[in-house]
């Protein structure tokens, strides 16, 4: 017996005796189960690209991006460098220290140091 038979007719073979109740689910089973849907959501949450979180649990990107439910993503690119490194950089000119200097101590590209003094 499926789900969309009429509640009359269900009602009819309850009056005779009859009892029925579903056998089958109709349609297509989930692929993916609560606990993969939380994963990908609290990899979200970790601050996790769309394009790692289907890397580390094998999951396609586009699922990845169904699966994120009602979780906005920020648009574009992640700064490489966290806002302390960019505080360094600036304490570290501020206090007389030259460009060069700079990029050897904290590893960073030249170019970069100039521009995160430039841009903040």
């Amino acid at each position: 017996i499926y789900h969309r038979t009429s509640r009359r007719y269900l009602d009819a073979l309850e009056e005779l005796g009859v009892n029925v109740r579903p056998v089958k689910r109709i349609g297509r089973p989930r692929k993916y189960t609560d606990k993969d849907v939380k994963l990908v959501q609290s990899l979200l949450k970790e601050g996790k690209t769309p394009k790692q979180i289907s890397g580390i649990t094998k999951i396609p990107l586009k699922t990845v991006y169904y699966l994120k439910g009602d979780i906005k993503l920020k648009r574009g690119k992640k700064r490489k460098y966290d806002r302390n490194t960019r505080l360094r950089v600036r304490e570290m000119a501020r206090n007389g220290m030259p460009a060069r200097k700079i990029s050897k101590d904290l590893g960073i590209p030249l170019r970069t140091v100039y521009y995160i003094l430039k841009n903040g």
